[in-house]
């Protein structure tokens, strides 16, 4: 029994040891001692009030910086969206001043090609016209005026045409004693 109570008393004596030396027993926690429960952490918190001052001052200047950010983002956007309008405006009014210029434009060559036209219109009225008279004075002299078919074959023989992307002009190629007859057409345009 002595030996039981020396092994005990040895037993004991080496805890005591072991655990002299340390002040807790071995923890997974890295502190050595648990982790500290909410009242803790609250009592805590109550007891560190000047780190928290300097948080709470970080976390305004960091609130103050982002809105002023903001600010400046969302009156940049202001400017932009204003320029944006006004320009828009302005290729509004461009595109208004264009339309009417094409519109003014569309009448002027209305007008002009009418006006051609009238003028082409009125020459070949005032050649008719001469025709007619030619026929006339040749039948008053006895004379039988060329028919219209065979005027055409002449003309299909021995008139060419040139044409070019403003104008068409008709002439007589070479020595023909027709060249020397046939009228100039702007001789009508008096």
């Amino acid at each position: 029994m002595s030996s039981r109570k020396l092994f005990t008393g040895a037993y004991r004596y080496r805890l005591k040891r072991f655990y002299s030396n340390y002040s807790a027993p071995p923890s997974y926690f890295r502190q050595g001692s648990p982790p500290q429960t909410f009242d803790e952490i609250k009592q805590g918190n109550a007891n560190n009030r000047g780190g928290s001052k300097f948080k709470e001052y970080a976390k305004s200047l960091a609130f103050l910086s982002i809105s002023a950010a903001l600010i400046y983002v969302l009156v940049d956007l202001r400017e932009q969206l204003a320029r944006a309008k006004k320009q828009l405006i302005l290729v509004k009014k461009n595109q208004k001043e264009m339309i009417i210029q094409m519109q003014h434009y569309k009448k002027k060559m209305a007008m002009s090609a009418m006006k051609s036209t009238q003028k082409d219109t009125l020459i070949e009225g005032k050649m008719q016209m001469h025709i007619a008279l030619l026929r006339k004075q040749l039948k008053e002299n006895g004379i039988d005026p060329v028919s219209i078919d065979k005027a055409l074959k002449e003309f299909e023989d021995k008139v060419r045409m040139s044409t070019t992307s403003t104008s068409v002009k008709l002439w007589v190629p070479g020595d023909s004693e027709l060249k020397a007859l046939i009228p100039d057409p702007y001789e009508y345009g008096k």
